[in-house]
């Protein structure tokens, strides 16, 4: 019987090597291809526009911020309590707008990366596809999790020569 279950398992043992050897692996740098495409860089450009206006716009409230905090350390020592009270609200309420602005900000900045990237991702997604049917694939993984693999995988190339011949 020990025997039997010794023979079972080394069966399925080879049996699971034999189809992982079988099973045809490649890998694509996303970011390389969406780098290599108009829309890509697009895409980028105008996020990186976006962002640039935020990082202003938080740098200018900062120094407002810094400017008052300043202004009181200069004149508290001659304000009466309800002055310092009415400029600590007032700092208080400027540093709130200024961290809901940049909240808001932040989640209107990944909407507009997903809205500008989608496309492009989809794009590309269709054509790595293609190029896995076409050179029978089994799976396709993006290269960031990749910690080794044979160049000869890479099909970051290929995909972008696809995407620009438009197939």
């Amino acid at each position: 019987m020990k025997n039997f279950l010794l023979t079972l398992l080394a069966a399925a043992i080879g049996f699971t090597c034999a189809q992982a050897q079988s099973q045809k692996i490649g890998f694509v740098s996303t970011a390389k291809i969406v780098d290599e495409l108009p829309e890509g860089k697009d895409a980028k450009a105008k996020l990186e526009d976006f962002t640039r206006t935020v990082q202003d716009s938080l740098a200018s409230l900062s120094k407002q911020l810094s400017e008052m905090e300043q202004d009181y350390q200069k004149k508290s020592a001659l304000m009466t309590d309800q002055s310092k009270q009415q400029a600590q609200r007032d700092f208080e309420e400027l540093r709130r707008r200024a961290v809901e602005y940049q909240q808001r900000k932040q989640e209107e900045g990944t909407a507009m990366r997903e809205k500008l990237y989608s496309p492009v991702l989809e794009r590309i997604n269709r054509a790595v596809e293609r190029v896995s049917k076409e050179e029978r694939y089994n799976i396709v993984i993006d290269q960031t999790v990749v910690l080794y693999s044979d160049q000869k995988d890479d099909l970051t190339n290929r995909v972008i020569d696809k995407i620009k011949r438009g197939k």
